[in-house]
């Protein structure tokens, strides 16, 4: 739902698939500690490769907030939008290139379905509001 890639942390939105629901790779844990031990493995990896690096990239532990509604969203999306400029790493939040503020990610947040799961109009199957949590 959104996210922001600071030079020593990251800031991720997302919503969780229902845990009863078996994905793709036929796995239903779907937990928030599953997915960020998936997100920090896999990035990890990747940064190593790229830096010619080995070791530990993330910290081991993260720090998360489940969304209660839109407004409590609005609030921490913002929040998020914000560090680069308090950071001085952007004059503008949409300035930032490594940002869901930025336009070329305009698209990203689904406020039709938000919107539903507001009013109860969610299209069927989508995760509910309990399954939001956002990473900071």
């Amino acid at each position: 739902m959104g996210f922001v890639v600071m030079p020593d942390h990251l800031h991720v939105a997302l919503v969780l698939c229902d845990s009863s629901q078996p994905h793709a790779a036929g796995r239903s844990d779907n937990s928030l500690e599953r997915v960020m031990n998936s997100l920090k493995g896999y990035t990890g990896k990747r940064i190593n490769e790229s830096l010619g690096r080995h070791g530990a990239v993330w910290q081991p532990t993260y720090h998360d907030h489940f969304v209660r509604d839109r407004k409590d969203f609005e609030t921490r999306l913002g929040y998020m939008h914000g560090n680069p400029v308090r950071r001085e790493l952007a004059r503008l939040e949409h300035e930032y290139e490594w940002s869901s503020a930025n336009p070329e990610y305009a698209d990203l947040v689904d406020w039709a379905w938000l919107d539903g799961v507001e009013t109860g109009r969610a299209r069927k199957g989508a995760p509910t509001i309990r399954n939001w949590a956002v990473s900071i």
